[in-house]
């Protein structure tokens, strides 16, 4: 049996792989981050960005409601409840 490999697909590496699902994962984050009107420009010193992107991350986790699932949060989903939420 053999594997034929079409010459006009290009095989992408791990790290390729990797990276695509990164991005995919990472530019919805940063799409709500950017136009959040709290966002600093630029911050004042790198406690100040710490500070900030842990706050960010816990409402960007527990509050704010995501299209892609359903208006639910990360967290509801993560920790089984999602089945528990009513439908609007």
């Amino acid at each position: 049996m053999s594997s034929a490999v079409s010459p006009e697909a290009p095989r992408r590496a791990p790290a390729a792989k990797a990276r695509a699902g990164y991005l995919q994962l990472s530019r919805p984050a940063f799409k709500t981050l950017k136009y959040r009107p709290d966002f600093p420009k630029p911050f004042g010193s790198p406690e100040d960005a710490r500070l900030f992107f842990r706050g960010f991350a816990h409402v960007y986790d527990n509050e704010h409601r995501h299209s892609g699932i359903c208006m639910l949060t990360p967290a509801t989903v993560h920790s089984g409840r999602a089945e528990e939420v009513p439908e609007p």
